[in-house]
């Protein structure tokens, strides 16, 4: 019998000993065991994950072989017919490595969202996941110690949604004055975040602002889609900017218009940070944002977390 299916097993049996204890009203046995069975199928998971990884190494070694022996066919010929790996198995390459990097982060950010979800979530309601079109769990992990650690009053989203919910709840947790403004484009999402907020009691903690697509003048004399902001009332300057809207499709560097239109409203020291820096545009966009100023505020990076890059904004 091999680990995972010892783990699956011993799940099983402390789970039905969990289910018989509870039914007799033997309470500390029903919980003994239900530490068991939550115990074991970590460890399945743990397992699981490791196997996927192995497994996602060894579907990359045959492009990365097929790599090698085209590079000795090019240098043994003058005119090789073919240099180098394609751009489509160069693409998987980095793509499986990306997944398996992601795997092996898997646990520790488990455990590290398990401390987190402990310290900020205060309610017996389900959290909203991360991931895929969400932040991912080491970007709200850095933004939610952000938040809980110092003093951010002024939470700004370019974008509503996950990430929302858990700074709202954050605030909440945390105690004192704060509130995050989501900025939405879609009066439709604006609603379902609305009423996500409403349910979970964090309405006075966070604000949906409607703001659709306008085209905005920009300081190299380009126009192009970005939200409205001609009524947009803040409760203090803002300590903590999220960029992850609008869509890609709107523009060529959709996020761009962010650092200049809101320049004027950055705090000296407020974070800002860009998703999905691991694309070509928003790559772009960091490095714009980094050699320019706005309304006396420029942008240094900091650091990279996962797919996010976190800049410092600093008065010039």
């Amino acid at each position: 019998m091999n680990s995972r299916r010892a783990a699956v097993l011993v799940t099983a049996v402390a789970a039905a000993v969990t289910i018989l204890a509870a039914a007799v009203g033997a309470t500390d046995l029903a919980l003994g065991a239900l530490g068991v069975a939550v115990l074991a199928l970590l460890g399945y998971l743990v397992l699981a994950m490791r196997s996927l990884a192995e497994a996602v190494a060894k579907a990359a070694r045959p492009v990365d072989r097929r790599r090698g022996k085209t590079a000795s066919r090019s240098n043994q010929h003058s005119a090789p017919s073919r240099q180098g790996p394609s751009p489509h198995e160069v693409n998987v390459v980095r793509r499986l490595k990306e997944i398996r990097n992601a795997i092996h982060r898997a646990p520790g950010q488990t455990a590290e969202m398990i401390r987190v979800y402990d310290r900020v979530v205060t309610h017996p309601h389900p959290m909203p996941e991360l991931g895929g079109w969400a932040a991912t769990p080491s970007t709200m992990l850095w933004m939610l110690d952000r938040v809980m650690s110092t003093p951010v009053r002024t939470v700004v989203e370019c974008g509503s949604g996950t990430s929302t919910v858990w700074i709202a709840t954050a605030l909440k947790g945390r105690g004192g004055d704060g509130c995050v403004v989501a900025l939405e484009s879609s009066d439709h999402y604006a609603e379902l975040t609305r009423a996500e907020l409403e349910r979970l009691g964090l309405s006075d903690f966070a604000t949906v602002v409607h703001a659709p697509l306008v085209d905005t003048p920009l300081p190299d004399g380009v126009t192009q889609p970005w939200f409205d902001v001609s009524g947009l009332v803040l409760p203090g300057p803002i300590d903590l900017l999220f960029v992850d809207g609008p869509p890609g499709n709107v523009a060529r560097q959709a996020r761009y218009p962010a650092f200049p239109v809101l320049a004027d409203r950055l705090a000296p020291g407020a974070a800002v940070i860009l998703d999905d820096t691991g694309r070509p545009a928003e790559d772009a966009i960091v490095e714009r944002w980094s050699t320019e100023v706005h309304a006396g505020r420029a942008l240094e990076v900091s650091r990279t977390v996962d797919r996010s890059t976190v800049l410092v904004a600093r008065e010039v």
